[in-house]
């Protein structure tokens, strides 16, 4: 048993909740090409943290229940994954000129990946002490509404004029 769960039944959630994130994909996509990419990233982001706080919360209060478990990492985690998930490499993207896109998407990549993932238990042990049991979702919500709030400068600059965020080509070949 995982926490009081039938051995499998976990690792099913999961699973839905990447199959749901597959699914979604489109009409994130849709909205991101509709909306544009930034707005939908501010919006995915915001939606997330709140999400997963919830989630999170669920999780705590009822760990052993199957309904709650599916729900919470099935579909909110789902959802979640599925707005954040499918913007994020292309507003990444955006964020640098052509010439050093590459450099610029890796290097942010790999330290958010770094910092972020993988300091992620680190800091929520830390926080635990605390702040409780609800770390893990307050440090996956504090990322988010960081990010979300890195969106909202980065398109807040654009619109004003201070700043380039788009450097996507007018004619990509």
């Amino acid at each position: 048993e995982e926490n009081g769960l039938a051995g499998g039944f976990p690792s099913w959630c999961s699973f839905f909740c990447q199959l749901l994130s597959g699914i979604l994909a489109l009409p994130v996509g849709v909205m991101a090409d509709t909306w544009g990419v930034g707005k939908v990233h501010v919006v995915a982001n915001v939606v997330a943290a709140v999400t997963v706080m919830i989630g999170w919360g669920w999780l705590i209060q009822y760990p052993t229940s199957k309904l709650v478990n599916f729900l919470a990492i099935g579909v909110i985690f789902g959802v979640a994954n599925a707005m954040v998930g499918t913007v994020y490499t292309l507003f990444i993207a955006e964020m640098f000129p052509q010439n050093v896109r590459f450099t610029g998407v890796g290097m942010s990549m790999n330290l958010a990946i770094a910092t972020a993932g993988g300091c992620g238990p680190i800091i929520a042990n830390l926080l635990d002490d605390t702040v409780g049991n609800m770390a893990p979702g307050y440090y996956m919500a504090f990322l988010c509404l960081t990010s979300s709030a890195v969106s909202l400068y980065c398109y807040i600059g654009e619109k004003n004029g201070t700043m380039v965020a788009s450097h996507i080509r007018k004619h990509p070949y």
